[in-house]
């Protein structure tokens, strides 16, 4: 491409995270019309973007190139060994160094055998919905002599920017996620409505919901704009938007089964499905419910993604991807401790 391609590290965060960043990346690199170097997923493994979502549907909005192809087909040309450069966000008061390969980001550039030969610091906007932004990375970065940048980390907003949220329509799962969630309903949920459910519930998230309530009188908290706003009311917020009781999440859950007359309740949880007291609490309506380990969690997403109705953790990232996926298709989507159904 000799307009250039755009490569980052998704070094930050789970899959909600790094797939919020994605997002902000795909705009920044259609705004300064460079090709995007889709990195792959940070699991346990690496699992290559395309892996998970159709390159083709994501090209309707600008170019992009899976990163396995782009080392192994065009890097040794455009790219080589000796040439590479690190670019990084610094202010100019700043004593920090421009470092790529730090703690774990060393962990993504050396699954590619890439070495930085030379660093570059940079203070430039990502907001490209300025032109005199896109000029300034055009001017400072030109692609005749920078043809690849390579990012410390995303281009882009977390919580996901407002601006960015709609381009989840580009991110379609491949047929061969769908099958395999498909199978899971097919099995487990055959013959009628379900209501999905995540539960974030763990001893990590439980602490980290600590920090809410202060971090929202001055703002958003993780991914709370999906249902708050940015800058909440302050009678909106409450602890059930990040760890809801027992009390909060049965009488929720009841309420969706009601409204759409459903079969079966699908539980997404990082820790505790609660099985037992939803079956209880639902045994009047014969409602099934049902949580499956799955070998990924992305399954997860699709089933929710799927369910005629979603119940989500306001705060989670997680959530947040099955939240926009569900707003792309047009279905409804409430959330624990909400109060603006």
């Amino acid at each position: 491409d000799p307009n250039g391609y755009l490569i980052y590290c998704p070094c930050m965060g789970r899959f909600g995270n790094q797939a919020a960043h994605f997002l902000g990346a795909f705009r920044f690199a259609k705004g300064i019309n460079r090709t995007l170097v889709l990195p792959p997923f940070r699991q346990e493994v690496h699992i290559p973007f395309t892996d998970f979502f159709e390159l083709e549907t994501i090209q309707k909005f600008h170019r992009v190139i899976s990163m396995e192809k782009f080392m192994k087909e065009l890097a040794p040309k455009y790219w080589p060994k000796g040439q590479r450069r690190g670019y990084c966000w610094l202010p100019p008061s700043s004593d920090a160094k421009c470092q790529l390969k730090e703690h774990s980001f060393a962990y993504f550039w050396d699954h590619f055998n890439i070495d930085f030969d030379d660093y570059v610091r940079y203070f430039l906007s990502y907001d490209t919905s300025y032109p005199q932004s896109v000029q300034q990375w055009h001017e400072t970065f030109p692609a005749s002599k920078h043809p690849v940048l390579a990012l410390r980390g995303a281009p882009a907003n977390f919580p996901v920017a407002d601006a960015d949220r709609p381009l989840h329509r580009y991110l379609i799962w491949t047929k061969e996620m769908n099958k395999t969630a498909d199978e899971v309903i097919q099995q487990y949920m055959p013959d009628g409505a379900y209501v999905g459910i995540h539960l974030r519930n763990g001893i990590d998230w439980e602490n980290a919901c600590k920090s809410m309530t202060a971090a929202m009188e001055v703002g958003h908290y993780m991914e709370s704009p999906q249902c708050l706003g940015r800058y909440p009311k302050k009678e909106d917020v409450n602890p059930d938007l990040c760890f809801p009781s027992d009390k909060e999440i049965l009488k929720r859950v009841k309420k969706a089964v009601n409204k759409i007359k459903a079969k079966y309740v699908y539980v997404a949880t990082d820790h505790n499905p609660m099985i037992e007291k939803l079956t209880k609490h639902l045994q009047k309506k014969k409602v099934k419910v049902v949580h499956v380990n799955n070998k990924l969690p992305q399954t997860d997403l699709l089933i929710l993604g799927k369910a005629n109705y979603f119940i989500g953790n306001c705060i989670s990232s997680f959530t947040s991807v099955a939240t926009r996926q569900r707003q792309a298709a047009g279905l409804p989507t409430s959330f624990f401790g909400w109060n603006k159904e």
